[in-house]
């Protein structure tokens, strides 16, 4: 998916981005770990890569082990606590990129969902045509079910 260059940044406006590459996946994650990262139902995120993604500011970073059993790093501002994006060790060449950090919120429209298995019981029903019960080297996409 090509869009025009993503702009954004933290909440108090110390790390900015530019990113003006193509959108590989806009998805939701359901894991447990993106749930208690981000105190709500799930993280919404684009893949995007790295290589295109430009930043200004300070970031801090926090690396735990992901349900996938992968290190996961996040980066965020340590001033606002903003959380920003993340990276894993399977793909240096992609990040993930939070959704909700998007100057323009419109260009989110998520068609996957991932680790719905972990779907928090309170989570309302999304209308996302991909999911995959854990990550999405889980096996086939089901049809949406919720």
């Amino acid at each position: 998916m090509s869009t025009p260059p993503l702009t954004g940044g933290c909440h108090c406006g110390r790390v900015t981005f530019t990113y003006a590459g193509p959108v590989n996946m806009q998805y939701i994650c359901h894991c447990s770990d993106c749930r208690r990262i981000n105190g709500t139902a799930w993280h919404a995120g684009l893949l995007i890569e790295s290589a295109q993604f430009e930043y200004n500011g300070e970031v801090a970073e926090y690396t735990v082990t992901a349900d996938s059993g992968r290190p996961l790093t996040r980066s965020f501002c340590p001033v606002c606590g903003s959380q920003l994006w993340s990276t894993t060790s399977r793909g240096a060449e992609f990040l993930s990129l939070k959704a909700g950090v998007l100057d323009d919120q419109s260009v989110f429209s998520p068609g996957t969902e991932i680790w719905a298995d972990s779907k928090a019981p309170w989570a309302f029903p999304t209308d996302i045509e991909q999911s995959y019960p854990q990550g999405t080297n889980s096996g086939a996409a089901k049809g949406h079910a919720s």
